[in-house]
């Protein structure tokens, strides 16, 4: 992404974009109805350029700039639109609101970490991150780091509907898990806060002292990830572009898998790597 935002590549990519606009009016295809405008699409090139300037610039600090006499908790920023969001957690689809109730619940020793996510850059004004960093005790660090070493880096992970949650659960990190359903709830070092209490519940999940020992976080983060492996693993490799047909029947074998892993993540034993249990049987 980062090679897209070099100079010569942002010439050609504009370059590109208009040639693919032109075939769709020439051709007088749907898609120069639907989507994005033409000139929308050469600001978001443009805006992204700018914007990943911003992102590594003085303002966004290094991992290694941090003051360590802070405990940190990590919340990715999301794509948006996107149904992840918007659809299965309508109740924090304003972000911006979202990190504000956080940073007004967090203990004075702790900071909050936010992350653009990459696919997002260039779709969001500098005003957007300006407002993350108008909040004194937030930081928004810079595009140059990796997710892994500021997950491994925090006392906790807080997050949506991001699948930060389950990375961070599988390296045996706290999390906090706002949506709350499907089988990352099903963790002891997981923890929901129904919205009911709010984010003002957060200070005290912070200092609560009955979370499993790091050692049993791991396993358990071992445990869920072979869980998934065995379970929840389809190979949409294998169906190429048809995985984005939408015009596409699914196919009665694929159709099986999906209730079979589901059947099969009933079991007790579901992610343990000692249990042998029969998919078939189930």
């Amino acid at each position: 992404m980062r090679k897209q935002r070099r100079l010569d590549r942002l010439a050609y990519l504009i370059l590109q974009n208009i040639y693919k606009h032109l075939r769709y009016r020439l051709g007088r295809s749907r898609k120069a109805k639907i989507g994005y405008y033409m000139i929308g699409e050469i600001k978001m090139i443009i805006h992204g350029r700018t914007q990943a300037k911003y992102l590594t610039g003085p303002d966004c600090p290094r991992l290694a700039d941090l003051d360590d006499r802070y405990r940190y908790v990590f919340f990715p920023l999301q794509v948006e639109p996107e149904v992840s969001l918007h659809g299965l957690a309508p109740e924090y689809f304003d972000q911006i609101n979202t990190i504000a109730q956080i940073s007004f619940n967090l203990p004075a020793d702790a900071k909050l970490i936010v992350k653009e996510h990459p696919a997002q850059i260039g779709r969001r004004g500098t005003a957007f991150y300006k407002k993350i960093q108008s909040f004194p005790n937030v930081i928004l660090i810079s595009e140059l780091e990796h997710s892994y070493p500021v997950m491994r880096s925090c006392d906790l992970v807080l997050s949506v509907t991001s699948s930060v949650a389950h990375e961070a659960a599988v390296m045996g990190k706290k999390v906090v898990y706002l949506f709350g359903n499907g089988p990352l709830s099903s963790l002891p070092h997981v923890k929901g806060l129904p919205m009911s209490l709010g984010l003002r519940a957060l200070t005290g999940l912070m200092e609560e002292e009955n979370w499993p020992t790091e050692e049993e976080r791991i396993r358990d983060g071992v445990r869920y990830y072979v869980g998934l492996e065995r379970h929840a693993s389809l190979d949409f490799a294998s169906m190429g572009t048809d995985m984005f047909n939408r015009s596409r029947t699914a196919q009665p074998s694929e159709i099986e898998k999906i209730i079979d892993s589901l059947v099969a993540s009933l079991d007790k034993n579901f992610g343990s790597i000692e249990s042998k249990r029969d998919v078939s049987a189930a």
